[in-house]
């Protein structure tokens, strides 16, 4: 029942317990530790046997070896982005309803949310993912909607229930010409599972050094990746709290305190005609900016684990209605 380990510690409190003096003390802690050495034992087994198994994923990275416990479940379909520019919203909504129909949150009255997705205007240009990263002030505002658009990743992937975006641009020169054309920055996982028990959401992504630069001289300037939650509102996941993380760390500039690390905070996601991309008559694309969702990545592999409520929950621990983990690895 008991390791050598174990055996061994069991020894010493013996010869503690047989000599009189110590007697009735010795008996309590025997008791304790009996009560308290089989839990123990039952984790040890439970682990080896989840390794066994292959739920635990052992993850080797340069010299280090790290055990992530990665739900393998069930494979989910990632669908690619594509190009949304000048359609109608009827067209977009179809699209929509199609990818809903066939993911894990198909319902058969569902109709996409009009407070998510109400303001798409038709026949507009839509942010595209090619000039996501960096901004060129000698180009014409028009390059701003080349490339595929970037909300459609969120919209014909409703599994996505918290996406990511890269949330800052920064000023194009030389030295920034790798992280401004990384293409893992477009932030499309490679991988998405699904446990039924407890549901849990798993989603990969792919990751470099140009996540973990500092792209200007000020050292409050990183890259800045926003969490999403525009497919969490669509479907009544209204709250969201990152549970735990790993070389992950939230935006508290500014003395700001009630991150999502901290607290549940609720998505407020949506997505409209705006002016950010420089285009007259403005683009589609997602909104708003929170800063309690802005993270970065302090090193490779970063992790983190959400807990999402439909309903607010009284307090953090409170079991999820589901689980949604983002990994990120080379």
């Amino acid at each position: 029942m008991f390791d050598d380990e174990d055996n061994n510690i069991l020894k010493k409190i013996w010869m503690f317990i047989i000599n009189p003096s110590n007697v009735i003390f010795g008996c309590l802690i025997l008791l304790l530790i009996l009560l308290a050495m089989p839990k123990n034992f039952e984790v040890k087994k439970s682990l080896n046997s989840l390794k066994t198994s292959g739920a635990i994923n052992v993850v080797k990275t340069n010299n280090n070896t790290n055990e992530n416990i990665v739900p393998e479940g069930k494979s989910l379909v990632i669908n690619p982005m594509m190009e949304y520019d000048y359609m109608t919203q009827k067209e977009i909504f179809n699209i929509r309803k199609a990818y809903v129909k066939k993911s894990l949150f198909n319902s058969q009255n569902y109709f996409p949310n009009l407070e998510v997705f109400g303001q798409i205007q038709s026949k507009k240009p839509w942010w595209g993912v090619n000039n996501m990263n960096c901004y060129y002030p000698d180009k014409s505002a028009n390059i701003n909607k080349e490339g595929l658009s970037s909300e459609s990743k969120f919209i014909n992937n409703p599994n996505m229930l918290v996406g990511v975006l890269d949330g800052i641009r920064y000023k194009y020169s030389d030295g920034l010409a790798s992280f401004c054309k990384d293409e893992k920055l477009h932030l499309m996982p490679i991988k998405m599972t699904y446990l039924e028990n407890p549901k849990t959401i798993t989603a990969v992504y792919k990751a470099d050094d140009n996540f973990l630069i500092q792209p200007t001289d000020n050292y409050k300037d990183k890259v800045w990746l926003q969490l999403v939650g525009v497919n969490a509102r669509d479907f009544g996941y209204n709250w969201v709290f990152a549970s735990k993380t790993k070389n992950i760390k939230f935006n508290k500039n500014g003395g700001f305190t009630d991150s999502t690390d901290k607290l549940p905070t609720e998505f407020v996601d949506f997505i409209h005609t705006g002016g950010s991309c420089g285009i007259e008559g403005g683009c589609n694309n997602g909104s708003p900016y929170v800063q309690a969702n802005d993270f970065h990545l302090t090193g490779i592999p970063a992790t983190m684990t959400l807990h999402l409520w439909k309903e607010k929950p009284l307090f953090k621990v409170k079991t999820p209605d589901i689980t949604y983990k983002i990994i990120f690895e080379r």
